[in-house]
């Protein structure tokens, strides 16, 4: 099982490559290898973690200038479907509930209020992926989204599979973000991304992998590439694999 926080410490790789998937600090099972050492401070404030520090995770009380706002028990993939890319929504409601992914467009940004939680009900098997398209070039894929002040939970993702970042877009960006109580991997990381002030906790496999196909053939990946240009920052990574 594995227990690792990170406070306040940066794990930043600009500019250099990472082969895809081999991030061993935070994945489990025969193929983890080794990952970089990273050793919190011996005290400090952040030893309270991050996770449940509802004052440093919560989202805005009003939407912010320009956004469209999703209430409570609406559909937010259809909001996205009505919106042009770079559309920024805001999810003041307590509660969403999925039976399915969120597709984002390219440039799309979700922000949550004071106590947003998105949960899947162990029926969604992912909460915001990407989105290939293996009828379009290139495979119609979400870049550049970000995702702020959200709890996502209950998300029953496939062995091996990620709840949030489902097929590695590049460029999304994770701050505030609660992903916890989850079957699979909490996050998935493609190249050009962020997660900061964040909670990964709780989630049946890893709290992150990295991933990134650039040619897809007969349905399946043709070619995994390095990913570059990650950040991690004042996020706490917590008792993941726990099954």
């Amino acid at each position: 099982m594995v227990h690792q926080r990170l406070f306040k410490v940066a794990v930043v790789l600009t500019g250099a490559a990472m082969a895809a998937g081999s991030f061993g600090l935070l994945r489990s099972g025969a193929d983890a290898v080794p990952g970089p050492t990273i050793t919190p401070p011996a005290s400090g404030p952040d030893l309270a973690g991050v996770c449940g520090n509802t004052a440093e995770l919560a989202g805005p009380s009003s939407a912010p200038a320009g956004s469209v706002t999703v209430p409570a028990g609406a559909s937010i993939q259809n909001a996205v479907n009505a919106n042009p890319t770079g559309t920024t929504f805001y999810l003041p409601g307590a509660r969403y509930d999925l039976t399915g992914p969120v597709t984002p467009k390219t440039g799309d940004t979700f922000i949550g209020g004071p106590a947003t939680v998105i949960d899947g009900g162990m029926v969604a098997t992912s909460a915001f992926k990407a989105g290939v398209n293996f009828s379009t070039t290139p495979w119609g894929m979400a870049d550049d989204v970000t995702l702020r002040s959200l709890t996502v939970q209950h998300v029953n993702a496939p062995d091996d599979q990620v709840v949030v970042n489902a097929d590695a877009g590049d460029g999304w960006t994770l701050d505030r973000m609660t992903v916890q109580d989850n079957h699979g991997g909490a996050v998935m990381m493609g190249a050009r991304n962020t997660i900061i002030n964040s909670c990964l906790t709780r989630n049946g496999q890893y709290g992150f992998n990295t991933y990134r196909c650039r040619g897809y053939r007969n349905g399946g990946c043709a070619t995994a590439t390095v990913v570059t240009d990650l950040v991690i920052d004042h996020t706490e990574i917590s008792y993941n694999d726990t099954e």
